[in-house]
């Protein structure tokens, strides 16, 4: 079966991600600024995102995932008035998941909380990058002061 395990740091809140495989979901990488405001709303940027400010993410059918053990922990914020519906562990402040909406048909899962033997097969290469200009431009910096530092 194709299924990855769910789990917050503190292992208070447990799930399963089923029917996994890069043609049931979309991996992909989000370099939004509330992607980046949320990682330092819970606390601990560092741990979230990578070193461009990025979350890598894997995009599924709310329908299948299924929290097993700690829902009473599940909280969800709004960074913006309409923003996105953003719900983490409150145990630990571990990001669960985000939709755009409860009309959508669409939720995407740190991929930092999923769990299991054969986790990259199941997800695939990343395919997709959002707001992908402020990483490039945040690398493009990064080059050209070391280059300008090399220099001197």
């Amino acid at each position: 079966m194709s299924e990855l395990t769910i789990r917050c740091e503190c292992g208070t809140l447990t799930g399963v991600l089923e029917d996994v495989s890069p043609k049931r979901g979309n991996h992909m990488m989000c370099y939004c600024d509330d992607c980046q405001r949320y990682a330092r709303y819970l606390g601990d940027a560092e741990k979230w995102l990578d070193e461009w400010g990025g979350t890598e993410v894997f995009q599924v059918a709310p329908a299948k995932i299924k929290i097993l053990t700690g829902a009473d922990q599940l909280k969800c914020v709004r960074l913006k008035p309409k923003g996105i519906y953003r719900y983490y562990a409150k145990c630990c402040r571990t990001p669960i998941a985000n939709t755009i909406s409860y009309k959508t048909a669409f939720a995407g899962l740190p991929v930092a909380i999923l769990h299991g033997e054969n986790k990259d097969a199941l997800l695939g290469p990343i395919t997709h990058a959002v707001m992908e200009l402020t990483r490039t431009v945040l690398r493009l910096s990064i080059l050209t002061q070391s280059s300008l530092l090399a220099l001197l």
